[in-house]
């Protein structure tokens, strides 16, 4: 099933006038802040959640999990695509509004997402900010001193604003808390702690030659997608997804793409090598408020790691967190890319692998 065969003309029409001229979207951002001060200006939140890692870690699992919490409110379908304007898409679309069925995501992974899933959105947001950090080929990385107080009074106004239209399903007597699922962050650790110094951090890892397997085995399908649907590599694109397929701009860590090493997409090696300059830069860092989770050992024991992870998070009602335990399980294995990868890259892999699961294992203890 291709990306575009759920949207209708009418859904490609609008995204298309959504993303056309961010500036529009901006607009009308302003637009709210001067309408609905007095509504959002009061409204406090709680800690916030932001769940992130190399893409097919188990990311998207957590995110969905963690969002059972009635305490999390979260970006979803619904508020596509006019995202930077929750508010005021929120009361035009409200009337329009179609039944939340599920269908297959475009991974074809088996993860069914509808209108009311909770999804990684708000890459849009940075990446209306920071246009200089999205090159052409690559995403560079963040430092603990990128601030902009422009970016960041407006993303605390449109926490604020999703909490307002939210408001109904968080009732639970204390602060909402925000909670979102985006891969690029693992590029912005040590800014996001300083940022929000009361946030928690979910990066879940997985073993070098599974990941790699996976992620190698995702770009072949999406530049398969791609090829065949317009709409869906477009679509990606607006919505800063770079991960994989004819829109892959991976993260330049440590300047590890120009590398004359660093190989091509379509092979096993680059995507190892990927991994090592990603897991590398998350260990050399001192980010206080990170959580690894180690994903094989949630898949092995869920309702333990989930209790553990649930008491971390100080969640508000864990009830329905937990009745999500059997979803983990191990992910499908291959081993098809391990037979051409090099030694030396695969013992320095494993080496930071064996290093983030004795990280794990303190953080969940």
């Amino acid at each position: 099933m291709t990306l575009s065969s759920g949207y209708s003309f009418f859904d490609r029409l609008l995204h298309r006038l959504a993303f056309s001229g961010i500036g529009l979207q901006r607009s009308l951002a302003d637009m709210e802040d001067t309408a609905l001060a007095r509504d959002t200006a009061n409204i406090r939140l709680g800690a916030p959640v932001f769940v992130t890692s190399l893409p097919r870690a188990g990311t998207t699992l957590l995110l969905e999990t963690l969002a059972q919490d009635p305490g999390f409110f979260t970006h979803t379908y619904r508020d596509m695509p006019f995202l930077l304007c929750p508010t005021i898409w929120h009361r035009l679309s409200s009337p329009l509004r179609r039944p939340a069925t599920l269908a297959e995501r475009a991974h074809g992974d088996g993860m069914l997402v509808g209108f009311d899933s909770p999804e990684a959105f708000e890459e849009i947001i940075w990446r209306t900010f920071w246009p200089s950090k999205f090159k052409d080929d690559r995403l560079v990385p963040f430092d603990a001193d990128d601030r902009d107080q422009e970016f960041e009074a407006f993303y605390h106004r449109h926490m604020q604003k999703l909490a307002a239209i939210r408001a109904s399903d968080t009732t639970i007597g204390m602060p909402p808390r925000y909670l979102a699922k985006n891969n690029a962050l693992i590029s912005r650790l040590p800014l996001l702690s300083t940022i929000f110094p009361d946030a928690t951090i979910v990066l879940p890892v997985r073993p070098p030659r599974e990941h790699v397997s996976s992620l190698l085995r995702q770009h072949a399908r999406f530049v398969d997608e791609h090829d065949k649907d317009a709409f869906s590599k477009r679509y990606m694109g607006w919505l800063g997804h770079y991960e994989f397929g004819a829109n892959l701009r991976p993260i330049d860590f440590t300047a590890w793409l120009d590398d004359p090493q660093a190989g091509r997409p379509d092979q096993p090696t680059f995507w190892l090598r990927y991994w090592v300059a990603a897991y590398q830069t998350v260990l050399s860092q001192t980010v206080p408020n990170l959580l690894i989770v180690d994903y094989e050992a949630l898949c092995r024991e869920p309702r333990r790691l989930l209790e553990a992870l649930a008491q971390r998070l100080q969640l508000a009602d864990p009830t329905g967190f937990l009745a999500l335990a059997e979803r983990f399980r191990a992910p499908t294995r291959y081993d098809d890319a391990d037979r051409r990868l090099p030694a030396d890259l695969l013992a320095e892999a494993d080496r930071l692998y064996d290093q983030l699961r004795r990280k794990a294992l303190s953080d969940l203890a």
